[in-house]
């Protein structure tokens, strides 16, 4: 592999550091599946990044045809429409319908007909996007995969070497954990038949030198 790169901020940067032949999640993967002896999995996902702002929200609500109506919201007192709400703030205050109004706020107004909630929140705004290394196993012959890592963009060459040498860690345990041999589960009295997928490997087993079966 590739080591030209030391700091890695895009998936070009990420596929030349790995030896890729392209700079798309296909050959990454690919790479990183043949360079594993887990054939680990890997791509560079790209997700929305927020600034985060420290802000004073209100939303009156007010009773119109005797049904619970969001009537108007304010941001460090001053007036916002709705369609600038940001999400989180939006689903705090429960403006985009996925909850029962009726029922809540029948609750917090206590009877009247009338309430305006106030609360200090984080409140998140879209800020372009942000890309995320990561890379995964799922460990042959049994239902089970080893929990991804995750890598934030820009990142050392190192860390993402360190993210791949934990999952193969964590496959070769599990490996070891569930897939001994019949010669194993004899070694530990354990019911081969009854308990495949599931026998630990024994190292000094002189059926699988330790290596165990695939399942």
């Amino acid at each position: 592999m590739s080591r030209s790169k030391n700091i890695l901020s895009t998936i070009e940067d990420v596929a030349n550091y790995l030896g890729a032949n392209r700079a798309d999640n296909e050959s990454i993967s690919r790479c990183v599946y043949k360079g594993t002896s887990c054939g680990a999995w890997a791509e560079v996902i790209e997700e929305t990044a927020f600034e985060i702002k420290k802000e004073t929200w209100s939303v009156r609500y007010a009773k119109v045809e005797n049904i619970w109506q969001a009537i108007s919201a304010e941001r460090d007192n001053t007036p916002v429409e709705f369609s600038a709400v940001p999400d989180n703030v939006r689903e705090y205050f429960m403006l985009n319908g996925k909850y029962d109004l009726e029922y809540n706020l029948q609750e917090l107004a206590n009877g009247s007909s009338d309430f305006t909630c106030t609360e200090n929140l984080d409140a998140k705004y879209p800020n372009g996007v942000r890309l995320i290394f990561a890379v995964g196993s799922i460990v042959e012959g049994i239902d089970a995969e080893v929990q991804p890592e995750y890598v934030s963009l820009p990142a050392k060459g190192s860390e993402i070497d360190d993210a791949i040498a934990r999952v193969e860690a964590a496959a070769k345990d599990l490996w070891h954990e569930t897939h001994g041999c019949e010669g194993c589960a004899s070694r530990l009295s354990i019911d081969f038949d009854f308990n495949v997928g599931h026998i630990p490997v024994v190292i000094d087993c002189s059926e699988c030198n330790g290596y165990g079966i695939s399942i």
